[in-house]
């Protein structure tokens, strides 16, 4: 079978573009440009009872887009304890707890493997007393 030389050329042209796409690596590598760096939630507070800052919360905070893997910066360690220091890949969480101190605000900064940084705010504050 004899293909002629312009039907021959476009089907080496679009077989070389159809390999150049696909780049290599994979999507943690590449920085995923069209899918906005971000954390979800990027804000997060605790009320605690009457007279106290609150304890606990185990708040789970999802990572996504940017490109993996991620660094977790706690500016403050003193008030608020974070489950690892680094998250390997896109769409895993890190977890958040208060350890009781009042805070507002305090932050946590992700960074992902390209120096892009998202923030997250924290605050832990008193309760109120109920008057009857």
């Amino acid at each position: 079978m004899k293909m002629n030389r312009l039907t021959l050329g476009t089907s080496v042209l679009l077989a070389a573009l159809l390999a150049a796409g696909c780049g290599g690596g994979n999507d943690d590598e590449a920085g995923e440009q069209f899918t906005p760096f971000g954390i979800t939630p990027d804000d997060v507070g605790l009320t605690g009872p009457p007279g106290a800052c609150g304890v606990g919360g185990n708040i789970q905070i999802l990572v996504s887009g940017g490109s993996a893997p991620y660094r977790i910066v706690n500016t403050v360690p003193d008030y608020v304890a974070v489950d690892k220091a680094s998250v390997a890949h896109r769409g895993e969480t890190f977890t958040v707890n208060f350890l009781g101190g009042c805070l507002d605000p305090g932050h946590i900064v992700v960074i992902d493997a390209v120096g892009r940084e998202v923030t997250l705010t924290l605050t832990n504050q008193e309760g109120e007393a109920t008057t009857p």
